[in-house]
């Protein structure tokens, strides 16, 4: 039998839409890796099992801020609604090596939100409109600033 308490759980401290959300559950991370890893996500509650997303998911994929999902009793997530949100994950590749401060601040100033995970890892969203102003900044300075990106999700 398998214990629970072994599980690992990855948290969000500081969720980017905290003033929206009402009601914290957990996502079940699809991998191969034992024990069982799950996110805890913060969510707005539209209906029995139905959320909407108000953290930036720093290791689910396919999922952004502001979609509308459906959890189900094992943990799994369908998205019924897409929002207009991409998810961005940044991280170094190096657990000594802290994200590049300029970069960071570059980042910043273009993103609509941003979570920090780790000193090494930072989940952000962009909407549609900002979303190629974002992908020219990271393509043009993530090897001068030494960092390796993600697109959770390719929407655009």
């Amino acid at each position: 039998m398998k214990n629970a308490s072994s599980d690992i759980i990855f948290t969000h401290v500081h969720p980017a839409w905290k003033d929206k959300a009402d009601y914290i559950f957990r996502c079940k991370i699809p991998t191969e890796c034992e024990p069982d890893e799950w996110e805890q996500m913060w969510g707005k509650v539209v209906s029995e099992n139905t959320f909407i997303v108000c953290c930036i998911p720093f290791f689910l994929y396919g999922l952004s801020i502001g979609d509308k999902i459906v959890v189900s009793d094992a943990k799994d997530i369908e998205v019924v609604e897409k929002s207009e949100n991409t998810t961005i994950r940044i991280w170094t590749g190096k657990t000594e090596t802290d994200l590049d401060e300029e970069f960071m601040s570059k980042v910043l100033r273009i993103c609509d939100g941003a979570e920090r995970h780790s000193d090494q890892l930072v989940a952000l969203y962009v909407t549609r409109l900002r979303y190629p102003n974002m992908l020219g900044l990271l393509d043009s300075e993530a090897a001068r600033a030494g960092i390796l990106y993600e697109i959770a999700e390719s929407r655009f």
